[in-house]
Order: C-alpha cells, then structure tokens, then sequence
C-alpha cells in the first residue's frame, strides 16, 4: 500500500489521486487534506470546494474509506460536510451487531490527520456523501412547478441547501410548516425574509 503524504509548505500538489487509475489490488492511503489541495489546485478555498470534494467523492465512494473506520466498523454510514462558520465532516452509523448508533464530528483543522484510503477494487455498501451549506438559511424559495401536492408558486423558507451523493436538494418550511427536501429543478431562491 502507498502513502501519498506532503510536507508542510509544499507548493508542488499532484494531479488529483484517481481510484480508477489504480491497478488490482492497488490502494493508496493520503490525509483527506491532500486530497482538498489537490482539487483545490491554485483555485479558491471556498463553499465551492467543499461541495466539488463531495461531488468528487460520491461518484467514486465505493472506491474510497476512510482508514479509520477499519478500527470502529460501522454500517449504514454517511458522511457529511456541514458548512456554517468553519467546515467540519459529520460521519454517522451504527455499530455492527450492536443497537449502537454513532456520531464523530472532525473538524477541518483535523482534515491532515484522516486517511482516505484508495482502491480500484469496490466495496460493497459504500457510505454516503453528502453536504449541508447553511448559507442559504432565511431566504425565501418559490416553487416553479407543481410538487408533493403543493402547487407552483407556493413559497416558504430556505433551511439549508443540500447534496446527497450528487444530487441536489433544498430544505425547506413551506408556509403551511411542512419540512421538505426540494429537488434542484422544481424551485427558486429568492431574498432573506424579513422575520
């Protein structure tokens, strides 16, 4: 097994490590903060990022684990990057074989000390990656089409802007209260609200 590691102040970043560039049997451990730099490449340190690392991410999760949850299986799992103030990695599951539901929160100051470890071969049951940018938080949303028996033109309150495993969602609270996931096409975001 490789280790792709970089050293503090190194400006020369590799392309980004591809699991389907590998060979059988192939795997490569790096901290999950060369993989950040090496999306990032000379671009911004953004929202944007985040979101294109989990985007990344999701089209190749069966190729990648994170290392450390060879010491703490868990099923079911779900990692997320929540974005508020700072970014930090959610990961979610349950212990194998026991009622135990666990929850570990990294922040992104932490990124340098979680290794991903990379294959060609897929594992079965792959995590799922998500974000949560709450950015959008307050904003009103219209509908643009029709959706789960609200019509076109209902409006409410944007709760976060969300991907799972590439698809786009808005969370929202329709003015009737109700808690959606909205799908990329059906709606618009308007202005904050004035509460």
């Amino acid at each position: 097994m490789k280790d792709i590691h970089t050293e503090p102040g190194h400006n020369d970043r590799p392309e980004v490590t591809d699991p389907n560039r590998l060979s059988v049997n192939e795997e490569i451990t790096l901290p999950l903060s060369v993989l950040v730099d090496q999306l990032a490449g000379s671009g911004p340190r953004d929202k944007s990022l985040v979101v294109r690392l989990a985007l990344w991410w999701a089209e190749r999760r069966s190729q990648i684990r994170l290392k450390f949850l060879d010491d703490y299986p868990l099923e079911s799992v779900m990692i997320t990057f929540r974005m508020e103030h700072k970014v930090q990695m959610v990961v979610t599951g349950q212990l194998k074989g026991a009622p135990i539901d666990s929850t570990l929160h990294i922040h992104e100051r932490d990124f340098p000390h979680v290794h991903l470890v990379l294959s060609y071969e897929r594992q079965e049951n792959p995590p799922s990656i998500a974000t949560l940018d709450y950015s959008v938080r307050g904003r009103e949303y219209v509908l643009s089409l029709p959706y789960d028996g609200m019509e076109r033109g209902s409006v409410g309150v944007a709760i976060c802007l969300m991907t799972i495993d590439g698809a786009i969602l808005l969370r929202v609270r329709s003015d009737e209260g109700r808690i959606l996931q909205l799908p990329e096409d059906v709606f618009e975001l308007g202005p904050p609200r004035d509460l």
